[in-house]
């Protein structure tokens, strides 16, 4: 790509263009340290994550917000394979907000903590 995105601490994302050296956009949002970015494979869209706690999807052509997704507080952190749906890896206090949901007998959904022990409820 033609561009470089940079993040910091001042809640900002920021585009370069990496011929000129150019700032090309402030992208304003999160309210606390902004942690990474990543490009989509594409180059047209543009991930931040941050201490706020969000994970901010922006388009890179017009610079808009186009979702904001909200994650785990308190600087947790987890690493997820959607194609095997598992939990890969986790940091932080992410135990505290991971969970499993499981239907229970009478057929309503329970949410059980990650952290309990002992075999979950297996399936119906």
């Amino acid at each position: 790509g033609t561009r470089l995105a940079s993040c910091g601490h001042d809640g900002t994302v920021r585009l370069w263009d990496c011929a000129s050296q150019a700032e090309i956009a402030v992208l304003r949002g999160h309210e606390d340290w902004v942690r990474s970015v990543a490009f989509d494979p594409s180059g047209a869209r543009l991930a931040s994550c941050g201490d706020d706690g969000t994970v901010r999807l922006w388009d890179c052509a017009s610079f808009a917000l186009l979702r904001v997704i909200r994650s785990f507080p308190n600087q947790a952190w987890a690493s997820i394979d959607p194609t095997a749906n598992r939990i890969l890896h986790t940091g932080g206090d992410a135990w505290r907000y991971l969970g499993w949901n499981a239907p229970g007998p009478d057929g309503a959904i329970t949410r059980y903590p990650a952290e309990i022990f002992g075999p979950l409820p297996g399936p119906r």
